[in-house]
């Protein structure tokens, strides 16, 4: 997601327009919008006059890049991750996962093993994993499904592992 996008179809379906009916306007930021009259008068920044419109449609889009982010930025260095045109690849419960050809191994500091099972992206930062719903409600819910089973994963596994010890004897 470099920028705005508009879906093929209803791009079709604007051109069927006259540009008497429809103006585009790439490339700008709307400043300011009141509603009198009916309809909305709006300032652009690319230096026009207030417009009245009865419609408005926004393409909005950011440009995602994990070393965007500062801290992040500073986690990679310590915490190895690949990143493809920006996005972390993830691991199928959008945690951090280990560079390939470094896989985790016991020698590993503890605390790295504990991260990459600890650190979790959502959002836009989620798209190699979640798709282009990754910005929106939908990938909102299903990245929190994945964070939430891994959680729950991670908590029945401790819960496990802490029942053998008291079945040992030796705790």
């Amino acid at each position: 997601r470099g920028g705005g996008t508009i879906p093929p179809q209803l791009i079709n379906e604007l051109a069927t327009y006259s540009s008497s009916e429809l103006q585009v306007k790439e490339e700008v930021e709307i400043l300011e919008v009141h509603w009198t009259d009916g309809c909305f008068h709006v300032t652009l920044n690319d230096g026009s006059d207030c417009e009245p419109y009865d419609m408005i449609w926004l393409a909005t889009g950011a440009q995602n890049h994990i070393d965007h982010y500062s801290a992040l930025s500073h986690l990679r260095k310590v915490l190895p991750v690949n990143v493809t045109n920006g996005f972390p690849i993830l691991n199928k419960d959008l945690t951090w996962r280990a560079p390939a050809g470094e896989e985790i191994t016991d020698d590993e500091p503890i605390w790295k093993q504990v991260a990459r099972k600890r650190i979790w992206c959502m959002g836009a930062l989620a798209a190699l994993e979640l798709g282009p719903d990754a910005l929106n409600l939908i990938g909102a819910r299903h990245g929190s499904v994945r964070v939430a089973e891994a959680i729950r994963h991670d908590y029945d596994r401790q819960r496990n592992d802490n029942n053998n010890l008291e079945d040992c004897g030796c705790c």
